[in-house]
């Protein structure tokens, strides 16, 4: 494995990782959003 293999596999942990913060925020959100009403 070259470093350039290593790059694309931190690149895109680091997208996968964003993408679940992302659902979780939002059902987050959602969940608070159900409690005010």
């Amino acid at each position: 494995m070259n470093s350039f293999d290593l790059f694309e596999m931190k690149r895109k942990l680091e997208v996968l990782c964003t993408v679940e913060n992302f659902f979780e925020l939002h059902s987050w959100a959602t969940e608070r959003k159900k409690g005010e009403k």
